[in-house]
């Protein structure tokens, strides 16, 4: 029996089987695409890589009203702490899901229990191996899983599988990102190879001289001997009549090639939602890219992440006590707590963030009221800007008056 095989009869008496004929089948994984993109494409490499790291160097921690337990207090504690499974750390199952997440229409894990039922280890599964599906019988969500050494196919409920994706239309697979940017990835690599033709066919030539007349073959030889051993010597003679100019400043490649590198990356950018991180554009300070990044980019993930994982690894019994497991969210804000200060009040007094955003950013619980937005001017909050134009206006004529 292996491995799979031995977690599918652990999780068996959880579920029974969905009638087969009525299954309505979903469409297959593009993990096949992603391999090849993800590892010829460096913008795409390079924007993966930059989502994977910053979500798996997260600490990751099971609290129990806002206080972090320890290895010795809950099991869930000792996997996140020294990985998920045998095979991996929390860093690599974290990095393995959201490379996975980003390049095929979902990231799956099944999860092993033991005698008990508690969680016992959580194994990351190859996205093409499965298949999300609905029983018509009772309109429930299971997955198709293939095992890729026997072919054997199982049937696992939803509740045993992590499934994380990005945006869906079906309420199944997600949309794979390397689809949206198919167009835009083919153009990329033809353009490439029209450069990398251009550089291999492109004049070599370091100098030209001009002669007057007609050139014929055995003049040409005459000249090519010539030149050669002024060169080798290091000076050369131009006879009267003839013109010799250095060829400067040769560019092999194009200068619309780079242009059309940049108008690739900042696709890439918009698809992955990195925008300003593969192309810097100067227009702000680093802190304050930092934490846009943050709250733009990588908080949605987060949370999505936390509230599957929430959802998936603990029972009913931890929820109603207030159980969940959570991302520490602290080490991204790289700031001095100055300018991080600094930046939250001029987004809290702009009406951008929310009080209660602004404690997320730095892994404090909320707080009640914490979500009205408010604007400057003594903080009134932003849905009754109309009041405070009243006001102003009214504060006005009373002083005229």
């Amino acid at each position: 029996m292996n491995l799979f095989e031995n977690i599918i009869t652990k999780i068996g008496g959880f579920f029974a089987t969905p009638n087969q004929k009525k299954v309505n089948k979903g469409k297959s994984s593009g993990y096949r695409f992603y391999k090849t993109e993800l590892a010829n494409n460096e913008t795409i490499f390079s924007a993966i890589t930059l989502k994977a790291n910053a979500i798996a160097s997260a600490p990751i921690g099971i609290y129990r009203d806002h206080k972090k337990l320890t290895p010795n207090e809950h099991p869930l504690a000792r996997l996140f702490k020294y990985g998920p499974n045998p095979r991996q750390s929390m860093f690599g199952f974290i990095q393995y899901m959201e490379m996975t997440r980003n390049t095929s229409e979902g990231a799956y894990a099944i999860i092993e229990y033991d005698r008990m039922g508690d969680v016992q280890a959580i194994w990351a599964l190859k996205s093409d191996l499965v298949e999300p599906i609905i029983n018509t019988d009772d309109n429930d969500l299971w997955y198709k899983i293939k095992d890729h050494d026997t072919d054997v196919v199982n049937f696992v409920h939803n509740s045993h599988i992590i499934a994380l994706n990005y945006l869906n239309n079906n309420g199944l697979a997600g949309i794979n990102p390397l689809n949206v940017l198919k167009n835009t990835i083919s153009y990329d690599k033809e353009v490439k190879e029209f450069s990398i033709n251009q550089m291999k066919n492109s004049l070599k030539a370091n100098a030209v001289v001009t002669i007057p007349g007609t050139l014929d073959t055995e003049l040409i030889e005459q000249y090519d001997e010539m030149m050669e051993g002024m060169q080798e010597a290091g000076i050369i003679y131009v006879d009267d009549g003839k013109d010799f100019k250095e060829l400067s400043n040769r560019s092999y490649i194009d200068s619309k090639v780079f242009e059309v590198e940049n108008i690739t990356v900042q696709r890439v950018e918009r698809v992955f939602n990195i925008v300003g991180k593969l192309i810097k554009d100067n227009t702000g300070t680093q802190d304050t890219e930092d934490l846009i990044f943050l709250k733009d980019t990588l908080l949605p993930i987060i949370r999505m992440y936390e509230q599957e994982f929430t959802r998936k690894l603990l029972n009913s019994l931890e929820i109603d006590q207030e159980c969940e497991i959570k991302f520490n969210m602290s080490g991204f804000a790289r700031a001095t707590m100055e300018k991080r200060g600094n930046f939250y009040q001029q987004m809290l007094r702009s009406g951008l963030y929310s009080t209660n955003e602004i404690r997320a950013l730095e892994d404090l619980p909320p707080v009640e009221g914490g979500d009205q937005r408010y604007l400057s001017r003594d903080l009134w909050p932003a849905d009754r800007y109309d009041e405070f134009i009243q006001s102003q206006t009214s504060n006005t004529n009373s002083s005229n008056e």
